[in-house]
C-alpha cells in the first residue's frame, strides 16, 4: 500500500514530465506498475485534468481517497486506517477493489 501525500500543485511538475525525471512521477508510477494500491491523501488539491497528466500516472487521478480537513483530523486518520486495514474501496490497478477485507471483481460489475 502506499500512501500519496498530495498538497496544492503537487502534481504540477508531473505535467510536464514525459521522461519520468520529477520523483513524485516516478514513485506513482512505481506504484502502479508493482501493482501497489494507492490511496491518495489530499489536502486543499485540485486533481488536473486526467489528459494532462503523463499517460503512464493518469490513473491516479481515479483513486479513492482521504480530502484532509485539519478540523476532522481525527476522522481523517480514521478513514485512512480504513483504507490501510483494507475495510474501505480500495482499486486495484486491475480494476478490482478491496471491500470489508476481501477482493471484490471489477468495479461496475454486476458479480460485485
Amino acid at each position: 500500500m502506499c500512501v500519496l501525500v498530495l498538497s496544492p500543485n503537487a502534481l504540477d511538475r508531473c505535467i510536464t514530465d514525459a521522461d519520468q525525471k520529477d520523483w513524485v512521477h516516478r514513485e506513482i508510477v512505481t506504484a502502479i506498475e508493482t501493482k501497489c494500491n494507492i490511496v491518495p491523501v489530499t489536502w486543499e488539491f485540485k486533481w488536473p485534468k486526467p489528459d494532462d497528466l503523463p499517460e503512464d500516472m493518469r490513473q491516479v487521478v481515479f483513486f479513492n481517497g482521504v480530502k484532509w480537513i485539519h478540523d476532522y483530523q481525527e476522522a481523517c486518520v480514521d478513514k485512512l486506517e480504513r483504507f490501510l486495514r483494507g475495510q474501505e474501496n480500495v482499486p486495484h490497478v486491475d480494476g478490482s477493489y478491496l471491500k470489508d477485507g476481501y477482493m471484490h471483481g471489477n468495479r461496475g460489475s454486476s458479480s460485485t
